[in-house]
């Protein structure tokens, strides 16, 4: 009996066991739940509120970033896709420098938007777009509401850095038009005749004995005063020191930084400002300084001048660029007067001067053509997406 009892006993136990083993456990029966069966409790809390409202912007606002990053422009194929000119020594002041590095990105990329015009610029809006995807489709957590200001923040430092808030655009153009009236006005005062030398005024007004420092071997001053009066015909003891030393004579009191004119010299003013804002203002100059060339006789041979001169009907290949970017179709027409084996300009100085004008007004035209952020750019998506993260998060996570 005592063995037959303990059979029948084991034989339970075991019926037990698959009963157990055959019931949903506690994981399993949580994950039924979290797929959303009939029995799934509502989302009455702020978690569970602003997790459905970032679904809906994932939907709607995010999925607009997507779009605009399929249909994102590329560049402009008539344009040359490099610098026409170089600067011989490269700008000093920090917004100049950053001037010449913006259009050396907007010609390599044929005017593409700022977030296009680098690698990194392209890795930052890629990694900004993927984290905002694996933030919006998250799952549910009770502490889903906090750090969202300081996560938004960083969101959009991040953004700041592929482009959307550099120097700003009128910044950078005024730094460079600086840059560019000063190299201006150096070629064409270097393309000025040389003057040819006058006679000095007659009268320059009466020179004291005394503003000059005793030469060496020179014996008393009453008689050197003396003999040049005798010369002269003129008292000029009047102009020297009562009690002459021989210390070096005191030059007028005058501040540091005063600068010395020449009486026989008018007054200097500042030069008038070279107009540079628009195409026809460009085009302008570059025409000055081409007046100027051949004025000067400049040019190795004057029967090439034609060459260079603006004609009304550009070539068929510069048609399309002379179109859109007349300043850009003129410089490359202006190229072979400085660069080749043999430019039409001789003179290594003029050429020199010509290149950082040509350069400095190049420069100017990418930025006055640099596009603006369109309304369905990547960048501006992403900053929607963000002012939408921020509202749901205004509206549903207001809880005690």
């Amino acid at each position: 009996m005592p063995a037959r009892r303990r059979h029948i006993m084991s034989i339970a136990a075991c019926a037990a066991l698959m009963i157990f083993a055959g019931s949903p456990r506690p994981a399993e029966a949580q994950s039924i739940l979290k797929l959303g069966q009939a029995n799934e409790t509502p989302k009455t809390g702020c978690a569970g509120r602003y997790h459905q409202a970032l679904a809906e912007v994932k939907g709607r606002e995010y999925a607009a970033v997507e779009t605009a990053k399929s249909e994102a422009a590329s560049g402009d194929a008539s344009l040359p896709g490099r610098m026409i000119f170089n600067p011989i020594a490269p700008p000093r002041e920090r917004l100049a420098r950053r001037a010449l590095q913006t259009a050396n990105q907007l010609a390599r990329t044929r005017n593409q938007p700022a977030w296009q015009s680098s690698s990194d610029a392209k890795w930052i809006i890629k990694e900004v777009s993927n984290e905002l995807g694996r933030y919006l489709g998250q799952e549910e957590t009770p502490f889903l509401c906090g750090g969202v200001p300081a996560y938004l923040e960083t969101m959009r430092s991040y953004l700041a850095r592929a482009g959307a808030n550099a120097d700003s655009a009128e910044e950078l153009f005024q730094a460079q038009a600086a840059v560019a009236q000063e190299s201006i006005r150096d070629t064409l005062e270097l393309m000025k005749p040389v003057p040819i030398p006058q006679s000095a005024p007659a009268d320059r007004g009466r020179m004291s004995l005394t503003d000059l420092r005793p030469a060496a071997g020179i014996g008393d001053r009453s008689e050197v005063i003396e003999s040049a009066t005798n010369a002269n015909g003129s008292d000029l003891a009047a102009d020297t020191d009562p009690n002459p030393t021989n210390a070096t004579a005191q030059a007028p009191e005058t501040a540091p930084s005063e600068p010395a004119f020449d009486p026989d010299l008018p007054p200097l003013k500042a030069p008038d400002p070279i107009p540079l804002r628009s195409d026809a203002d460009r085009l302008q100059v570059l025409a000055s300084l081409m007046e100027a060339t051949e004025r000067g006789n400049f040019l190795s041979d004057p029967t090439t001048t034609a060459s260079f001169e603006m004609s009304a009907e550009p070539r068929a290949e510069a048609s399309q660029l002379a179109t859109i970017r007349p300043v850009l179709a003129r410089l490359q027409e202006l190229r072979p007067l400085v660069y080749g084996a043999r430019p039409a300009i001789r003179d290594l100085t003029l050429r020199r001067a010509l290149i950082q004008s040509f350069w400095a007004i190049e420069v100017l035209d990418y930025l006055d053509h640099r596009p603006a952020e369109a309304a369905d750019s990547v960048p501006s998506a992403i900053g929607r997406t963000l002012s939408a993260i921020e509202t749901a998060h205004r509206a549903n996570c207001g809880c005690d």
